[in-house]
C-alpha cells in the first residue's frame, strides 16, 4: 500500500487590531484503490490496481469479494473506483470513499 503524502505550510497573519492568527494549509495526496471483476478466461476475476488477486469465482462471488474490500478501502479513507463487467461485456463503475475534510 502506498503512503499517502501530506505538506503542511504555515502562515502568520497579522490582523488590523494587532492579532496574530496561524493559517494552516495541508496538502494531500489521498490513495485511489482501483478494484474490478471480469471475465477472464472464462471465470470471473478480481483485480486490485490492475493485478489478479482472485480467480475462479461465480460472478456473485466475484462482486461481493470487490464489494468488501472496497468497503474496507473505503473505511481507511481511500478513494475507490469499482468496476463490474456485466454478462455481455458492459462495464458499471462507482467511485466513492476519500477523506472528507471541513
Amino acid at each position: 500500500m502506498a503512503p499517502t503524502r501530506q505538506s503542511t505550510a504555515e502562515f502568520f497573519i497579522c490582523g488590523n487590531f494587532g492579532a496574530v492568527c496561524t493559517l494552516k494549509l495541508v496538502a494531500r495526496e489521498d490513495r485511489m484503490v482501483q478494484y474490478a471483476v471480469t471475465l477472464k478466461d472464462g471465470d470471473w476475476t478480481v483485480f486490485k490496481d490492475g493485478e489478479a488477486i482472485q480467480r475462479g469465482l461465480t460472478r456473485s462471488a466475484a462482486i461481493q469479494m470487490a464489494k468488501d474490500l472496497a468497503f474496507d478501502a473505503e473505511e481507511k479513507g481511500d478513494t475507490v473506483e469499482l468496476l463490474i463487467q456485466g454478462y455481455y461485456g458492459d462495464m458499471s463503475r462507482r467511485l466513492t470513499g476519500g477523506v472528507e475534510e471541513d
